[in-house]
């Protein structure tokens, strides 16, 4: 059985840690912060200049940018009660972060091409293109070699969500807000250092799962439609998976999401960056609150191609989480 990835309590994608301080401490020194989300100036940006000669590319970059920002704000508005939160320019926001460091972190979205962990890539594409339902829309969740993710960086951390779409949705945008904000949450109750032991870490995966499976028996999993496989159908999905569930187009899971639904929990499938590539994770997720109740990547190992294609839910991947649950 491929390896569970708990994402949740590691906040993410945790990148780098210095010095053996709790777990529980630093992330209640976090709290005391104010988190500065970073609102993109479209006309700073290089893809502007390379627009120049095009008006309709550069007005449609500007859209984009504009809509993303949109976006970043009304998840964090809506959803965000882990700290205080204020908007700033993305160099603004780093040097006040630097200068006090004790008050500051900062959160933005990061689109990143190639292996190049450090370039901020932002393409054009009009938001007018898409049609009104979400769920007509094809959501890209890679384009080539283009993911978007969410980071906060804390002075001497990083911590990385993946978004499920390219163009977010409030949806998509709501389930990094929470995603994020639970994980730090569960931070708060650890017991441990900011260097695990192989022993601790085997023991709060061991209680994770006894918990989360707990929660997943008494909810309703949401799975879009375009996130199955074919071959795996209704009917041989109720032979593998023992409690409820349902097939549903992209808004109704959306719903759930802006609802924060305590009786729900959805499959979300998206691409993390991880060192010198990238993996395909599925998440399951409580609407409730953003806590990842399960994940895995299918592949089990880091790819180092970009394209369109992710992984469905499979077969096989069900089996898993099924085994999970009744254990």
């Amino acid at each position: 059985m491929r390896k569970i990835m708990l994402l949740s309590l590691l906040c993410l994608c945790l990148i780098e840690v210095n010095g053996q301080e709790m777990l529980a401490e630093k992330t209640k020194k976090m709290q005391s912060k104010t988190l500065l989300i970073v609102m993109e100036d479209a006309t700073t940006l290089p893809a502007y200049n390379r627009y120049k000669n095009d008006p309709e590319k550069k007005e449609a970059f500007v859209e984009r940018i504009t809509y993303q920002n949109s976006m970043l704000k009304y998840g964090f508005d809506t959803y965000w009660t882990f700290c205080k939160v204020d908007y700033k320019p993305l160099k603004e926001a780093f040097a006040m972060m630097k200068k006090e460091p004790n008050l500051y972190c900062v959160t933005m979205l990061a689109k990143y091409i190639e292996m190049d962990n450090e370039k901020l890539f932002y393409s054009g594409g009009s938001t007018k293109t898409r049609p009104a339902s979400t769920e007509a829309y094809l959501r890209k969740r890679e384009i080539t070699n283009e993911t978007l993710e969410l980071r906060m960086y804390d002075p001497g951390m990083m911590f990385i969500t993946g978004i499920p779409s390219l163009i977010p949705t409030k949806g998509d945008i709501t389930f990094g807000v929470l995603h994020l904000q639970s994980s730090l949450v569960d931070r708060l109750e650890t017991t441990y250092s900011t260097s695990f032991s192989k022993k601790e870490l085997e023991k709060l995966t061991e209680d994770y799962k006894i918990k989360n499976a707990e929660y997943f028996r008494n909810l309703t999993l949401l799975i879009d439609k375009n996130d199955l496989n074919p071959a795996l159908t209704p009917e041989l999905i109720k032979t593998i998976y023992k409690y409820p569930f349902k097939i549903v187009g992209y808004n109704e899971i959306e719903n759930a999401i802006l609802s924060k639904n305590d009786s729900i929990a959805y499959l979300s499938i998206l691409t993390l960056r991880m060192g010198e590539g990238k993996m395909h994770y599925q998440m399951f997720t409580r609407t409730s609150d953003g806590k990842v109740l399960y994940s895995l990547a299918p592949q089990g190992k880091l790819i180092t191609s970009f394209g369109e294609k992710y992984s469905a839910l499979e077969e096989k991947y069900l089996r898993e989480l099924a085994e999970y649950i009744e254990k």
